[in-house]
């Protein structure tokens, strides 16, 4: 889902202590599938996934079927895309026509008015009978959504088979399930911006989820200035807000889109974002200072 992912069990901290090991194993095995299983659902990079089929049929008439569990997603959007004020918009994909950030380039300017126009998702129809983008070239992405969502499928499963103690992490979204020992929590850190390879403040984890959004990890130089990944959907532009932010919930999908819609934000407009979560909160901001509650 677009970055690494990793299970860590401990096998000693479960409710049985007969055959740690094997039941271990055979929920890392069935939440790996799970992931995979979301994978080619949601992947808007595979061509057969249920995301590429409903943006295929962009501009026709036809409607995709969609089932209860995407329904709570676009459910999810929806919200977000209220209480952001349309920063949060799942239709903003189709700019990346222009701001290449794989090969760290813009490419066309000038059709960015015409993408623009394709960008709305007040314009996305669901119903019963499913879910129809109305536009040749709309996109859809619930990339936004879909890896925190899929953090804490992979998490539960775990917790069902009766393990204690484990963590979930997938490209920096993490779930600790108990704490790393019985008597110690687990020790999360969070990225220097500056310094990816290094933390800038360490957390500790039980029994929660935190997640992390930016715009320094996918970024490139262009007109004298670091651009980044995350585009404004009423101008098209890369979004000069937060260099980080972290958010402690009880669950990943909670804190994964608090965290993104305060990066969609100026630092103003996201500091009150965060306040009104009341959730444990992290940003560090361009000149590198740390702001919020997470001690």
């Amino acid at each position: 889902m677009g970055g690494p992912a990793s299970i860590t069990v401990n096998p000693g901290h479960h409710t049985s202590d007969h055959n740690n090991g094997t039941i271990a194993e055979a929920a890392i095995s069935t939440a790996a599938a799970r992931l995979a299983e979301l994978e080619r659902k949601y992947s808007r990079f595979d061509p057969y996934s249920l995301i590429s089929q409903i943006n295929a049929r962009a501009g026709s008439e036809i409607f995709t079927p969609i089932d209860v569990e995407m329904r709570s997603l676009i459910s999810l959007a929806d919200q977000l895309w209220r209480e952001t004020e349309g920063l949060f918009d799942p239709t903003v994909g189709v700019l990346n026509q222009v701001w290449d950030f794989n090969a760290g380039k813009s490419e066309n300017p000038d059709r960015l008015r015409d993408l623009l126009d394709k960008v709305g998702w007040d314009r996305v129809e669901c119903d019963e009978r499913g879910i129809r983008l109305p536009l040749q070239g709309m996109e859809l992405d619930l990339g936004g959504l879909v890896k925190e969502f899929a953090a804490d499928c992979a998490a539960a499963i775990l917790r069902d088979a009766g393990i204690r103690s484990a963590l979930v992490e997938l490209a920096g979204d993490i779930v600790a399930l108990g704490g790393q020992t019985s008597d110690a929590a687990w020790q999360i850190g969070i990225r220097d911006p500056q310094a990816p390879a290094d933390s800038i403040v360490s957390v500790q984890l039980t029994n929660a989820a935190i997640c992390s959004s930016g715009n320094y990890a996918r970024r490139f130089h262009h007109n004298g200035k670091f651009v980044s990944h995350l585009l404004h959907p009423q101008t098209g532009q890369p979004i000069d807000g937060p260099c980080s932010v972290s958010v402690i919930g009880e669950s990943a999908l909670v804190a994964g889109t608090i965290a993104t819609a305060a990066c969609l934000q100026d630092e103003a407009g996201a500091q009150t974002w965060l306040d009104q979560s009341a959730l444990p909160w992290l940003m560090i901001n361009k000149e590198n200072y740390c702001l919020g509650t997470i001690q």
